[in-house]
């Protein structure tokens, strides 16, 4: 079937004699990476958050959570794209840092994708692609299994992926990304062999804490319309993952 957040707060017993006034939710602090300096205008100003939202438990207290993107296009480099996930006990947020990254209105990019559990820790993760090129759309992932929102990182990754899930594709080459069990993630990459065929390469990943390392390939001869017996390529991106 990737992305701060403040330590649960025990829920404290008022005895209200009239009117109780509700405090609102603090605000969870920068993740360390990147530091931005709008972060605290971002989360409180919901004028910047996308009114398409996601609901899912993300930090695993049984409750679902409202999950957002934010855009504050005057940030600097870094800071100007932000996962908002708004919890029982705070509102988190992270700056996404990516290169070839724009903010496309039009073509809704970025855009929330997905919410379900990928990594081995509990809550779910946020699934956002951010790159949408002619016909293939990468995406990253976030989670809070930490404690903070943060980024799920590809072990080992280098330029040509770049922390990034990719999926979809055309007749040149066809990709998906998808659980591939517990705490498992695969992605796959099918290229023409031939006149009617295919070599499909997948690629596993284990994730540990806030990193995807590398677990495992295989490589497969298949025709061209056999391509989706792969379960990735019929769910993807990360569609057969447990909701949470």
């Amino acid at each position: 079937m990737k992305s701060p957040k403040a330590s649960s707060l025990s829920a404290a017993a008022l005895i209200c004699l009239g009117a109780c006034v509700q405090t609102p939710a603090p605000v969870a602090e920068p993740s360390p990476s990147p530091v931005c300096p709008n972060h605290s205008a971002v989360v409180s100003d919901e004028g910047l958050w996308s009114k398409d939202r996601l609901a899912a438990d993300v930090d695993a207290d049984g409750r679902d959570d409202d999950i957002a993107l934010a855009v504050d296009e005057s940030g600097p480099q870094g800071c100007q794209v932000f996962v908002v996930v708004r919890t029982s006990a705070a509102v988190a947020a992270v700056g996404i840092d990516q290169a070839g990254m724009t903010v496309l209105r039009a073509a809704g990019i970025p855009r929330l994708a997905q919410a379900a559990d990928i990594d081995n820790r509990s809550g779910a993760e946020v699934v956002v692609d951010l790159i949408a090129g002619a016909s293939t759309v990468h995406a990253a992932i976030f989670s809070m299994g930490s404690g903070v929102l943060e980024r799920l990182l590809i072990e080992g990754d280098g330029p040509e992926t770049a922390d990034l899930f990719p999926y979809g594709g055309s007749v040149g080459h066809i990709e998906a990304s998808d659980c591939a069990g517990v705490g498992q993630i695969v992605v796959s990459r099918a290229v023409p062999r031939g006149r009617n065929s295919y070599l499909v390469t997948r690629r596993f990943y284990r994730t540990e804490g806030s990193s995807a390392e590398p677990s495992g390939e295989e490589q497969h001869g298949v025709a061209a319309g056999q391509i989706d017996k792969f379960p990735e390529y019929r769910t993807s991106p990360f569609g057969s993952c447990p909701l949470n």
